[in-house]
This record gives structure tokens, C-alpha cells and sequence, in this order.
């Protein structure tokens, strides 16, 4: 915590410091996030817009007791929000070559693989609440623990592991009858 407040008194190193630690992570959530370029903003834009929102809010910053990603946590949803909002003025376009800007070395078929079980998992996700989405994410995706979970979204860790179990038990009935189709 001794980092949050060195940068919040604007002492560059610090902050150079705090922005090491902090943008990887807020990359994976934006990369777990947004699939491709949404509304002309990849998530590797929305990081880094993410993160200078960061930097400006830090002076405000202040210390509740809760750690200091719930604060990261809550700049980077709300600005998803946004993100998400636009998706509906914009349309997603595949054929951008930023559309899936990590398979630079992919072949056709492992592209449209990948795009494809992106769009099914988008799908999946689409059947949870933006909580639910959120919370799979800080586990999955970031690797968090129901507690650090817990910490940065303001409930417990008991709720964390309740609401995963729900959305993973949600996701799982939404897939028996793809899977059915499969089998069958």
C-alpha cells in the first residue's frame, strides 16, 4: 500500500512502480473482456486507457481498507461498461486484421477455430449476470482467490465461491444441449 500512496503523491518512480504491477492484470481482464476490437477499441486500448483513468484518479485514491485492485477494479468495469454500450453502435468486424491480434502466426483453420470457440464462449457467458462474469474472471482468468475476489468486488469470499459455483453450474446447463447434439 506504501506504492498506492507514493504514486498518489505523484513521485514518478512510484508510479512507474504501481503501473508495472498493475497493467498486466488489467490486461488479462480487458483480453478476457473483449474479444477482438469493440467499437474501435481492442482490449489492449482499453488497458492502457484504463490505466492512465488509474493514474488520474490516484490523488482521490483513499484508503478504506479494501485493496487497491477493488479501486483498479472498479475504474476498468465501468469503462467496460462503456466499451460494451458502444458495441451496440458498432459493428464487430472479423476481417480487421486487429480482430484476433494474438494469432499472428495462426493458420485459416486454427483462426477460425479460435474464433469460433471465442463466439461460443461469449455465448456461454451471456447466460451469467455481469457479476457472475466478473467473478469467473478474477478466478479464471486472474487467478484470484475467493477472498482477493471477495476483497475486490465488496462481498465475502463464501459469496464469491457460491455465486462461481451457480454461474459454472449455469454455464453447464446451458451446454448440455450443444453437448447433446454432439454426442448425438
Amino acid at each position: 500500500m506504501e506504492l498506492v500512496h507514493a504514486a498518489a503523491r505523484q513521485d514518478p518512480g512510484s508510479r512507474e512502480a504501481l503501473m508495472a504491477v498493475t497493467r498486466p492484470l488489467v490486461l488479462r481482464y480487458c483480453r478476457a473482456r473483449i474479444r477482438g476490437t469493440v467499437g474501435g477499441t481492442s482490449a489492449e486500448d482499453l488497458a492502457q486507457d484504463i490505466c492512465i483513468a488509474v493514474l488520474a484518479a490516484l490523488p482521490r485514491f483513499r484508503d478504506q481498507g479494501r485493496p487497491f485492485m477493488a479501486f483498479v477494479h472498479g475504474i476498468a468495469s465501468r469503462m467496460l461498461s462503456d466499451v460494451h454500450r458502444s458495441r451496440t453502435r458498432h459493428r464487430i468486424d472479423p476481417l480487421d486484421p486487429d480482430f484476433d491480434a494474438e494469432s499472428s502466426g495462426a493458420g485459416p483453420v486454427e483462426l477460425a477455430l479460435r474464433r469460433e470457440t471465442r463466439t461460443e464462449l461469449d455465448q456461454l457467458l451471456e447466460t451469467v449476470t455481469e457479476r457472475a462474469r466478473d467473478i469467473l474472471t478474477l478466478r479464471i482468468v486472474l487467478g484470484m482467490t475467493a477472498a482477493e475476489t471477495g476483497a475486490v468486488l465488496g462481498i465475502s469470499s463464501g459469496a464469491v465461491r457460491v455465486a462461481q459455483h451457480r454461474a459454472l453450474s449455469q454455464m453447464r446447463a446451458a451446454l448440455t444441449p450443444w453437448w447433446g447434439r454432439l454426442a448425438g
